[in-house]
Formats: structure tokens, sequence, C-alpha cells
């Protein structure tokens, strides 16, 4: 039964991990989409995806659990 849970923990995880990552990707396409627009450069929404990736990124690994170790996984 222990099993199970531990493995329903981790699937409950990463299933969250994919939502958000979904939902990062969507927004970061929009606002870049918006930068675009609003600016009429290209860099610009680049600079958005690449902000939404470098801040999305860590949040989506602690999401998954793939954060900093804590003390007693060392």
């Amino acid at each position: 039964m222990t099993s199970f849970l531990g493995w329903l923990g981790r699937s409950a995880r990463y299933l969250a991990a994919e939502f958000f990552g979904q939902f990062l990707a969507i927004t970061a396409f929009a606002l870049a989409a918006i930068a675009w627009l609003l600016s009429s450069s290209f860099i610009v929404g680049l600079l958005v995806l690449v902000a939404a990736i470098v801040v999305g990124g860590p949040i989506y690994g602690r999401i998954e659990g793939k954060g900093k170790p804590s003390g007693r996984d060392r």
C-alpha cells in the first residue's frame, strides 16, 4: 500500500508540473506576441520568451520534485 501511495504522489506531482508547463508556455507565447506587437520588434518578443524560460524552468523543477535536495536527501 505504501508503494502505491508513493507512486500516486509522484504521479500527481508530475501531472501538476505538466499542467504548469503548458500554462507557462501559453502565457509566455501570448505575452511575447503582445510585446512584439506593441514594440514592433521581434527581439523584444524573443526576450520575453527567454525570460519566461529562465523564470519558469526552476519553478517547473520544484513542482516536479527535482529542486534542491533537502538535508536528509544528501
